[in-house]
């Protein structure tokens, strides 16, 4: 199956790597990907070491998945939830 750039755009995303997800966009896009992007790399970071440390202790919680959501700053396709937990 050959990758067109939109499946190469994807596939940085989710492994984080937001100057090679940059080659595959241009215009305002582009420019947002570049000056964000030593800083989401930092926020993805702890997101990812929290989301490992929650995993690793047992911790489930559908509030904190969400929050975790809400704040990556460039959110891979497998990470988006189905919808925001019920309030009470």
């Amino acid at each position: 199956m050959p990758r067109t750039p939109w499946t190469k755009f994807k596939l940085a995303i989710e492994k984080r790597d937001y100057q090679a997800a940059g080659l595959y966009v241009s215009s305002d896009y582009k420019e947002f990907l570049d000056k964000g992007r030593k800083e989401a790399e930092e926020i993805a970071k702890a997101i990812d070491d929290l989301r490992h440390a929650m995993k690793s202790n047992g911790v489930k919680s559908a509030k904190g998945d969400y929050v975790l959501f809400l704040i990556d700053p460039f959110r891979p396709a497998s990470s988006t939830p189905n919808r925001a937990p019920a309030t009470r």
